[in-house]
């Protein structure tokens, strides 16, 4: 019988949903994170896709918090029903003609900060550690903490786009992320009680989308969250309008505000309502997106350092597949590390195989959320995507990449 490792440890840095994913899977884990302002501002409103991964979180996670998953998902009043969840609408944004029903399996559209809540219930997460280097000897790898040292058999970089660790693992030259020419401008309204009705009877429960025929645009919107089915008025919306430009972002408020009701006033409905009810106490938030363009295969030091999530494949959100990429990297991670642990298996050869995957599947992915971007901003091509003859699923096997 192959006797267990005794005392391995695995660092892992950040503390977004990959990181605690980890944690909750590894039971026993240092957790590590450097900005509480941050973490706490980047949860934000923001929901984000689960469908093809919920089979690697359930088995990642203990039962009591399975239990409540639901309660982190927009509407964790009422389940939507299936058959209308799984097929994503695809409207013509400038007339509101139903072009297609996107297949995606057993989707929940979650709110950010409430996953990120329920995933570190348990963990013991240390705030307000930077990161500044990593040192790796025989026996395992050291972090380096603003001068404070700590010891691990591995360390997970899970820390992001910006991946600190990642700049560790790749040469500068092939580091460097890429902006693509897309602007986005995000609202987080709510309405009052007869508007917020009117939208969410012309609202899909877990994302529409609607790229304009007309103009190099497109619009993801969804209901951000019930916070009381009772009162309507207390229902907060999102409207994430993309625009093919490279230019920058406009500089003030008002300008950010005049460029998003300029644009959903060409939509149909209930967009061109929704931005002609928007309030002043509305912010419309810009940023662009980065991708790695150049993604490579990073070093691994013998299997003792290594990446998962965005930090591994940092990519552009328009396949819906981030989080679920990231939660198929946990499942493989935490499988090669029981295999080390309890099997006695080579962690060299167990992480090299972990690193392939990682780097495969993001190739793909990034690759893929390029070009559907690209097709959601040029109608010609949307219209003959593998994405609207398939839906999500056909639009992965369709690499080639």
């Amino acid at each position: 019988m192959t006797v267990p490792v005794p005392d391995f440890h695995v660092i892992i840095i950040g503390a977004g949903a990959t990181g605690l994913s980890l944690a909750q899977g590894l039971k026993k884990v240092l957790l590590l994170y450097h900005d509480d302002e941050a973490y706490a501002r980047r949860a934000g409103q923001w929901t984000m896709a689960l469908h093809s991964s919920l089979p690697y979180l359930d088995s990642i996670l203990p039962s009591d918090l399975r239990a409540k998953l639901n309660s982190t998902t927009t509407n964790p009043w009422a389940e939507p029903d299936p058959t209308i969840a799984a097929a994503i609408p695809f409207v013509n944004g400038a007339t509101g003609e139903l072009m297609a029903k996107i297949p995606m399996p057993s989707p929940k559209r979650v709110i950010r900060g409430k996953l990120r809540d329920l995933l570190r219930t348990g963990v013991e997460v240390r705030f307000g550690r930077r990161l500044t280097d990593i040192r790796v000897e025989d026996d395992g790898v050291i972090a380096v903490f603003d001068g404070e040292e700590v010891r691990g058999n591995v360390l997970v970089g899970a820390d992001g786009v910006h991946s600190v660790v990642r700049g560790r693992l790749v040469d500068e030259d092939v580091a460097a992320l890429q902006k693509p020419n897309i602007l986005v401008l995000n609202a987080f309204p709510s309405f009052t009680r007869e508007q917020a009705l009117f939208i969410h009877g012309k609202s899909h429960p877990i994302v529409q989308l609607a790229p304009h025929p007309h103009q190099k645009t497109s619009i993801f919107s969804n209901v951000a969250n019930v916070v009381d089915p009772g009162r309507p008025e207390t229902w907060v919306f999102h409207y994430c309008l993309s625009i093919w430009t490279a230019d920058d972002a406009p500089e003030t408020a008002e300008e950010r505000r005049a460029l998003f009701k300029h644009y959903m006033s060409q939509y149909c409905e209930p967009y061109r309502s929704a931005g002609e009810w928007l309030s002043q106490a509305t912010p419309i938030r810009a940023e662009k997106f980065h991708y790695w363009k150049n993604i490579t295969r990073w070093r691994n030091f013998g299997g003792k350092v290594t990446l998962a999530g965005d930090a591994a494949h940092p990519m552009v959100p328009f396949t819906a597949q981030g989080l679920n990429t990231a939660l198929e990297d946990v499942k493989r991670f935490l499988d090669a590390i029981v295999k080390v642990v309890y099997h006695g298996a080579d962690m060299q050869t167990e992480m090299d195989a972990y690193d392939d995957s990682a780097y495969t599947r993001g190739k793909r992915d990034i690759n893929l959320s390029v070009e559907q971007m690209h097709a959601y901003h040029h109608w010609e091509e949307i219209m003959t995507s593998p994405l609207m003859k398939g839906g999500y699923g056909a639009l992965i096997n369709s690499s080639p990449h």
